[in-house]
């Protein structure tokens, strides 16, 4: 019937599936744009069915020893073990999504055993210490900064607001940023009102 299959099955055609599952369930593929564009680049045109297990080790490997460039950075890096993960997650959504197209459009995924990450970040710097670092910075970063600050967020959150998100009310001397379903790291929306400090910067 011209339908795909699963000899013919292409990364490319996985990674489609899980941009279309994004967008039909509402959520934003920003979060995952970076990581199908880098396997569309590596294993676009592969077919599905000839990748295994053993090749993402190597590769996981590969990159966790082996610095990488990366743009905008002068000196290649070292991959950690929550971006492989992050990497590999996309990939293997694929490869369940095309386990369970109708028909299927691969017999198997490969085998992934999820990288141990390092505990998460913690601490926090003093209003002291952050009021000297933010004085010592251009005036474009004090904006992001000030925001990362008082509000908890990511840099990668506060650098994505779209204009639109960010409210002012200049009688109350508050701003609002208005973080929807899907844009925030764990998919819940939040609200998030800051005055004073934040608001005259």
């Amino acid at each position: 019937f011209g339908w795909p299959m699963e000899s013919t099955t292409t990364i490319a055609m996985l990674l489609d599936l899980v941009i279309k599952d994004y967008q039909l369930n509402g959520r934003s593929i920003d979060s995952i744009a970076s990581n199908t564009k880098f396997w569309k680049a590596l294993l676009g045109t592969k077919l599905a069915a000839t990748v295994s297990g053993n090749n993402l080790k190597e590769m996981a490997t590969q990159w966790m020893t082996v610095p990488q460039a990366i743009p905008g950075r002068k000196q290649p890096v070292l991959r950690e073990a929550g971006t492989v993960n992050r990497r590999m997650a996309v990939l293997l959504r694929g490869y369940q999504l095309g386990l369970e197209a109708d028909p299927p459009l691969v017999k198997k995924k490969p085998f992934w055993h999820a990288l141990k990450e390092n505990a998460p970040r913690s601490g926090f710097v003093n209003w002291p210490e952050f009021e000297r670092l933010r004085a010592n910075q251009p005036d474009w970063l004090q904006v992001p900064s000030t925001i990362g600050h008082w509000a908890g967020m990511r840099l990668e959150e506060v650098l994505s607001l779209p204009r639109t998100q960010v409210i002012f009310d200049h009688q109350a001397k508050e701003v609002t940023i208005d973080l929807r379903p899907g844009e925030t790291k764990n998919g819940e929306p939040r609200f998030i009102i800051l005055s004073g400090d934040p608001y005259d910067v």
